[in-house]
């Protein structure tokens, strides 16, 4: 079985195809909501997916992989901006113009001195060419007629999101989980456990506790450092393997006036094991197949915050 380094080399994979497949797959789910006709297939059958949104899972697992191989590939973290930048911000600036300099004026109704006097106008033009939400608005009076009135390139949704996912790998490469099995695993697991045990909702604020008195306060604290304190040193060992215990450890420790130490070393040693349970399993499944294992875990998450909603 080949490496994902190996595969992601051009020429050694289909993605090109994968991406044309995707672009028809837009085009498809499109065609029916712009004509106003029955619901496409996928929606019909799923009521919560379309042909869209999966060709839109797609384009961004691809852009994923590939950005994310661009980092560890590129000499400096410099060159992979303006890489960035380049790839993104002409092609935007350059339609956004096209737009209200050619197809506004031909196609709406408004006079050519009205429509580019008109501050909406200038408005868009900031936001589309600089890809800053929102975008894909309305312009005056252009395709009022529409099923989908006045949005003008509303399909541009996806590239402020893109540009997100740019600095999340840029912030992921510079923290040195590109490239690294443990620090990548450690993220996978905590993001993964912060899933499946969330913040639970905020309440009404609650009244404000009473002054703790002097001894009771240093209790209180020598209590949250002996939380906090084996992590610490567990950690100088190694502090980018040991951070998510770190994290839940000093999480603990704030918690500690309301529990116990006995109770707080329970879920503290509790959740490292079972977190690296999750490790354990995670890594055998990317190892079957890290292309579909990612793709799964992405449209789970997808399906849990669309239910939550």
């Amino acid at each position: 079985m080949n490496r994902l380094s190996q595969t992601l080399v051009r020429g050694n994979n289909n993605f090109d195809l994968i991406r044309l497949i995707a672009a028809l797959m837009v085009m498809l789910g499109h065609s029916y909501g712009i004509q106003a006709a029955k619901k496409e297939p996928v929606l019909w059958f799923t009521h919560l997916e379309s042909f869209g949104s999966l060709a839109v899972y797609a384009f961004f697992m691809i852009s994923g992989m590939l950005v994310s191989a661009s980092f560890a590939n590129q000499s400096s973290t410099f060159r992979f901006i303006g890489l960035r930048v380049l790839r993104i911000w002409p092609g935007a600036m350059i339609c956004a113009a096209f737009i209200v300099l050619v197809v506004g004026p031909v196609f709406s109704g408004l006079p050519l001195s009205a429509f580019l006097s008109d501050l909406q106008t200038w408005r868009w033009l900031f936001h589309n060419a600089l890809l800053i939400d929102p975008v894909g608005g309305p312009l005056p009076q252009l395709f009022e007629a529409n099923h989908l009135r006045s949005l003008v390139n509303a399909t541009v949704w996806t590239l402020p999101v893109e540009l997100k996912c740019y600095v999340i790998v840029l912030v992921a490469g510079l923290l040195g989980c590109i490239g690294s099995r443990r620090r990548t695993l450690a993220v996978v697991v905590l993001a993964v456990s912060h899933w499946l045990f969330p913040e639970p909702a905020r309440g009404r604020a609650q009244p404000a506790a009473p002054a703790v008195p002097d001894a009771e306060a240093g209790r209180i604290a020598l209590r949250a450092a002996l939380v906090v304190m084996p992590a610490f040193l567990l950690a100088l060992t190694d502090p980018a393997s040991y951070m998510p215990i770190i994290m839940k450890s000093v999480s603990l420790g704030r918690q500690s006036c309301t529990t116990s130490a006995r109770g707080a070393a329970r879920e503290l040693l509790g959740s490292t094991l079972f977190g690296g349970l999750l490790a354990i399993v995670f890594w055998f499944a990317l190892r079957l197949s890290a292309h579909l294992w990612m793709f799964f875990l992405w449209m789970l998450l997808r399906q849990r915050s669309r239910l939550s909603l």
